[in-house]
């Protein structure tokens, strides 16, 4: 079974989650489904959501993506009890304590291929085909 895991502060990991929904404005039908990417690399979790990448350094374990709604993990982490959180990624799932998610997940045998694509905030189709792959 691949696993990965991160350790961090809620405070600091809360205080993100927090600039990242306000980027996005009110909460609407359409922002609200918006998906978190995070991804543990070593010594870093980076936070991805379409014109937004967050970097925050914290203790790690392994290599994975996991991705998950956004405004249901900010949820998660806001009303957790602990300072510290300790976050697993399993095969489909992300877990937090006792607390299970259902995420999709991908593990890597180490971080040289990882890379996120970079798009403005408000990204248009254009943005899009002018990608380089």
């Amino acid at each position: 079974m691949n696993q990965a895991s991160f350790r961090i502060r809620k405070s600091k990991l809360l205080n993100e989650l927090k600039k990242i929904t306000k980027t996005l404005g009110p909460a609407t039908k359409w922002t609200i489904y918006t998906t978190i990417e995070l991804t543990i690399t070593d010594g870093l979790l980076t936070l991805v959501i379409p014109g937004v990448r967050l970097e925050l350094k914290c203790e790690t374990s392994g290599t994975a993506k996991a991705s998950l709604g956004l405004y249901y993990f900010r949820e998660i982490i806001k009303n957790w009890k602990d300072l510290q959180l300790q976050c697993f990624i399993h095969d489909d799932e992300f877990k937090i304590g006792v607390t299970s998610i259902k995420a999709k997940t991908t593990f890597f045998e180490n971080d040289s291929i990882l890379r996120s694509i970079n798009l403005p905030i408000n990204y248009s189709e254009l943005h899009l085909l002018q990608l380089v792959f």
